[in-house]
């Protein structure tokens, strides 16, 4: 297999409550780039930076800057942390705006300041920032989430403008192709000029190395984490009327849920009827809509882009969680739903089968309506497999709390602070 060839830096993480090894003993200052912040914006990327953030602001082992694209308040910001004393927070509209220019000293002195820069995303119109970051030697982190040279048509497309704002006012622009190629070349040209580069999967740094042009030497492999309900998940519920599916993520074409109504309207070719429940927004919605009209047998629901402290409410109601992408980087409403104690259909693509293994954790299928409709059946028939299901993903999901996880980042920020100047990544 081709990821077998790659070599991945495998740092052993320090406990986020013991000792730090010697030469380290005093806080990581790390400034962290973010855009969109929860409830406010949604998004895999967003929680996932939340989550970590949240972590190691709780073991008090780091310092964080965090430098945030959001409509959020600063207030809100500091508050949805506990208001802890080492967070600093500069915050710029999520859209572009006069304040970006406005911010910039602070953000310099923010970069100065820092041992490193962690970018959760590529920060599409604050590329001054990496170039500031360079320019003063300070390393850089980036977390890989999708493959922007495939994404960027989609959500620099028409569907997506770009939106300007100023005094209250606003304006959108239809981003012209030659600059969208533009920003992927840059893109390419700067990846393989990270300190270090994080991985969520092994099948996403296969893709990443292959089409990007990332160092695979530069790489980290660690997974999203996951917080974990404060007390036991409910159990699957018993109830009359048919069984309950859920849906959450973008409704995008790479997430899948055109399949996911096809594979409904197989199931009520069979006479068969489900409730649905599909959570998210996006340029598709008019499309899926269409489709749910004509599938009367079941009962489908569009709630739209909800903030994400409403899923679990939607988990716990649940019967069966539905992940039907056609790919995903890692596929965080797969751990999620793990963790909420629910059975899977998902598709076995990208790291989703990294994740999880079938059937232990969820049944695992080719992104096609039949073999989609085929695992709902068995789910739907198998009750049995339903309950064991259930307690296998409790189980194995505290693996992917965030307690976990931190410490693994902590570590990659540790190493590539104290690495030697000519460490990996370094542009010559």
């Amino acid at each position: 297999m081709a990821s077998a060839m790659l070599p991945v830096r495998a740092d052993s993480p320090p406990t986020l409550t013991g000792t730090a090894p010697s030469g380290m003993d005093r806080q990581v200052r790390v400034a962290v780039f973010m855009k969109g912040f929860p409830p406010t914006e949604t998004g895999g990327p967003v929680e996932a930076a939340f989550g970590l953030v949240s972590e190691l602001l709780r073991s008090d082992l780091a310092a964080v800057t965090l430098i945030v694209e959001t409509d959020s308040k600063e207030e809100e910001i500091r508050a949805a942390f506990g208001n802890p004393p080492g967070l600093r927070v500069i915050r710029l509209d999520y859209f572009s705006s006069l304040d970006d220019v406005r911010q910039l000293p602070r953000v310099f002195r923010a970069l100065r300041a820092a041992d490193l820069v962690h970018f959760n995303e590529f920060p599409v119109r604050h590329m001054a920032y990496v170039i500031l970051a360079k320019a003063c030697g300070i390393p850089t982190v980036f977390a890989l989430h999708g493959l922007l040279t495939e994404e960027a048509g989609t959500f620099l497309g028409p569907e997506y403008p770009l939106r300007f704002g100023a005094d209250g006012a606003s304006a959108a622009l239809h981003t012209p192709r030659f600059l969208i190629g533009a920003l992927v070349r840059t893109y390419r040209w700067i990846a393989p000029h990270w300190g270090a580069v994080v991985a969520n999967s092994r099948a996403h740094l296969v893709r990443a190395v292959e089409a990007e042009n990332f160092d695979p030497a530069g790489i980290r492999l660690i997974p999203h984490g996951v917080d974990l309900p404060r007390s036991q998940p409910t159990p699957l519920p018993t109830r009359e009327g048919p069984p309950r599916l859920l849906f959450v993520g973008k409704l995008e074409k790479v997430k899948g849920p055109d399949l996911l109504l096809d594979a409904l309207a197989v199931l009520q070719r069979e006479g068969r009827r489900v409730s649905l429940a599909i959570v998210g927004g996006g340029s598709l919605e008019g499309e899926l809509r269409d489709k749910a009209s004509r599938l009367g047998a079941h009962n489908i629901s569009f709630h739209g882009a909800l903030p994400h402290r409403e899923v679990p409410a939607l988990l716990e109601e649940s019967d069966i969680v539905v992940v039907p992408s056609r790919y995903e980087s890692f596929g965080i409403v797969v751990l999620e739903a793990m963790a909420a104690g629910r059975p899977l259909v998902a598709t076995a693509v990208g790291g989703i089968p990294e994740i999880v293994s079938s059937p232990r954790n969820a049944l695992l299928v080719p992104a096609d309506p039949t073999a989609i409709a085929s695992a709902i059946r068995e789910l739907i028939d198998r009750p049995d497999l339903r309950a064991a299901m259930s307690r296998a993903n409790v189980e194995d999901a505290a693996s992917y709390s965030w307690e976990e996880i931190a410490p693994q980042y902590l570590s990659v920020y540790r190493n590539l602070i104290h690495a030697p100047p000519s460490g990996v990544g370094k542009p010559s």
